[in-house]
C-alpha cells in the first residue's frame, strides 16, 4: 500500500488580495451586491436588515465549503486589522 492512499484528499485554496481600494467609509450595500455579480463562484452573504435583523444566505449546499468561505473571509480581515496584508502600489 503506497503511503499516498492514507493522505487526505485536500483541496488547495489560493489567497488572493482583496480589492485594492480601501475604506473605513461605510459602502452602500447595493453598489457592494452589484460590483460582486458575474464574479462569484459561489457565495456567503451575511448582514443587518433595515429592521435590525440579522440576514444569511449560502449559494453552495455543502456546509464545509460556505464554513471554509467565512474563515477565509475572516483571516483576511484579521490580516487586514494587524497590518499583514499591503496592496502593490
Amino acid at each position: 500500500m503506497d503511503d499516498d492512499d492514507n493522505k487526505p484528499k485536500l483541496n488547495v485554496v489560493a489567497f488572493r488580495k482583496p480589492e485594492e481600494v480601501e475604506t473605513d467609509k461605510d459602502i452602500n450595500v447595493d453598489m457592494v451586491l452589484e460590483a460582486a455579480q458575474g464574479k462569484l463562484k459561489s457565495v456567503v452573504i451575511a448582514g443587518w436588515t433595515e429592521d435590525d435583523g440579522f440576514y444569511f444566505a449560502m449559494s453552495q449546499g455543502s456546509i464545509a465549503e460556505n464554513l471554509m468561505i467565512v474563515e477565509c473571509a475572516k483571516a483576511l480581515l484579521v490580516e487586514y486589522m494587524i497590518g499583514g496584508i499591503q496592496t502593490d502600489e
